[in-house]
């Protein structure tokens, strides 16, 4: 039988942080389940091959960020 979820809950199964870049930037500390996060520069979401995520803590983007990218994080909590 499929796990219920409330909508009441919902809003705890994500957790999302958002930065702003500095001039060459690639690396980012945020915590996360591995192989559940999105990554987001400039609100467009990179490709999995983009960026490294393999430690549950920090996040290596593979290009340089410019000054002023915004960064966002979107972690999910594995069900």
């Amino acid at each position: 039988m499929p796990r219920l979820i409330s909508t009441k809950n919902l809003r705890n199964l994500r957790t999302s942080s958002t930065f702003t870049a500095s001039q060459g930037q690639t690396n980012f500390n945020f915590v996360y389940n591995v192989g559940y996060v999105d990554v987001y520069i400039n609100v467009v979401k990179l490709a999995s091959s983009e960026f490294t995520a393999t430690n549950g803590t920090s996040i290596t983007i593979s290009s340089e960020c410019q000054s002023g990218d915004i960064v966002e994080f979107v972690g999910y909590v594995k069900l």
